[in-house]
């Protein structure tokens, strides 16, 4: 079913608007359910950097909607990756742009738990 829900959101990923945020986000879970069902490492890697980019991509603009999600979930892919250090950078931008942002729990909540890990 991923290629299918792939096929579907990239018929939208242009749009305009929410719309098109929002398919370019599901690119990046549809990038990162196929990482988690990735057997070889490498593989699982590159499908990781592959969520990455549509995430970054999903709202590039500091200013536009949704780019406290488009930061947040790229943060998360980061810190898989391996880029604690991105990723709080990433966490700490949404927090600074969007400061009621609907998500700011859940940002505080990573920013702490990629604290906690640092050596």
């Amino acid at each position: 079913e991923l290629d299918r829900a792939e096929a579907a959101l990239r018929a939208s990923a242009d749009n305009a608007g929410l719309d098109g945020v929002l398919a370019r986000e599901g690119l990046g879970y549809v990038a990162e359910a196929r990482a988690a069902a990735a057997k070889d490492p490498t593989e699982r890697q590159r499908l990781l950097e592959a969520a990455r980019v549509a995430f970054a991509k999903a709202q590039p603009a500091d200013g536009g909607v949704r780019r406290d999600y488009a930061l947040y979930h790229e943060a998360r892919m980061l810190a898989e990756l391996g880029k604690p250090a991105e990723a709080k950078t990433r966490l700490e931008k949404a927090l600074e742009l969007v400061p009621a942002s609907e998500i700011e729990l859940d940002i505080q909540q990573r920013l702490a738990q990629l604290e906690a890990a640092a050596p």
